[in-house]
């Protein structure tokens, strides 16, 4: 067991070092690079000196040497647990997964939990009462749950919950917290824009 479990590991090797090439290349094909777009924006926005920027971010991230170089420098980088840096947050990459893979283990073990408490009781019951009226239903719900894609479930539970209980009940945590409203916030923008304040 032991050294299936090994063989399969080394086996995902080859297909995750393809799927990496498949990414990078993809990547790759629309003319330009992220810089140059990145750069257009801030020129837009009226921002200075940020050709100088340009030219440190491109060879910050190897940006000016040949695509295979810098492929297997940004393996090289990953293997070390270097992920880049968010242009968004202006953060590593890093240390933006923490936080988010704590959630991301909350859900899954909510999830987990949650299955396999309506399964197995379901389970149990539909193997006592063997072809009843109440096991053929929880098959045919069975097949749609299997049958439907996942996010269109997701979308009808929510319209189910938003019908019994009259919020939009998206996010980990209750929409109760976060009351603001598309009429509060038009009052809120309408208070606080410049034309009001003169």
């Amino acid at each position: 067991m032991i050294k299936y479990i090994i063989g399969r590991l080394f086996g995902a090797i080859p297909t995750l070092f393809i799927i990496a090439v498949i990414g990078f290349v993809i990547m790759e094909l629309p003319a330009g690079d992220y810089v140059t777009r990145y750069i257009a924006e801030l020129e837009a926005s009226g921002q200075t000196g940020v050709r100088e920027q340009a030219a440190t971010l491109r060879d910050r991230y190897n940006l000016d040497k040949p695509a295979p170089e810098r492929f297997f420098d940004w393996i090289s980088r990953f293997v070390q647990g270097d992920f880049g840096e968010s242009f968004i947050y202006n953060k590593p990459v890093r240390d933006l997964i923490g936080p988010r893979l704590a959630m991301t283990f909350l859900l899954s073990t909510f999830a987990f939990l949650l299955s396999w408490g309506i399964g197995i009781p379901i389970g149990i019951y539909s193997a006592t009462h063997q072809y009843s009226r109440s096991d053929n239903l929880f098959t045919v719900i069975a097949f749609l749950g299997l049958g439907l894609p996942a996010f269109l479930i997701a979308l009808l539970l929510l319209v189910v919950g938003w019908k019994l209980t009259g919020e939009v009940l998206t996010g980990l945590f209750s929409s109760f917290q976060f009351r603001f409203t598309t009429h509060e916030f038009t009052k809120y923008q309408t208070k606080n824009s410049p034309s009001h304040n003169i």
